[in-house]
């Protein structure tokens, strides 16, 4: 029997409400850093709706991104291709 892990004075028990992802979530999701959805919170590219100092993302907007962010990357990389 293991014992349960404590949580140290600058480590935060993770809070999750459902349909919503917290910015590391996020982040991990679309697998870019914790900054960047920050960036994309305060450029109004992702709404989100706070409980105190954190964030929450809907978790559709944060699919919905995904994918615009996926075809984004397909078209430069092929624009990146007829150049070369």
């Amino acid at each position: 029997m293991s014992a349960p892990h404590l949580l140290s004075s600058n480590e935060q028990a993770p809070v999750r409400v459902p349909g919503y992802l917290s910015v590391r979530a996020a982040a991990e999701s679309l697998g870019i850093r914790e900054r960047s959805v920050l960036g994309l919170i305060e450029r109004r590219r992702l709404t989100s709706t706070r409980l105190g100092r954190m964030h929450f993302i809907p978790t559709r907007e944060v699919q919905a991104y995904g994918v615009v962010r996926r075809l984004r990357l397909r078209r430069s990389r092929r624009r990146g291709r007829r150049a070369a």
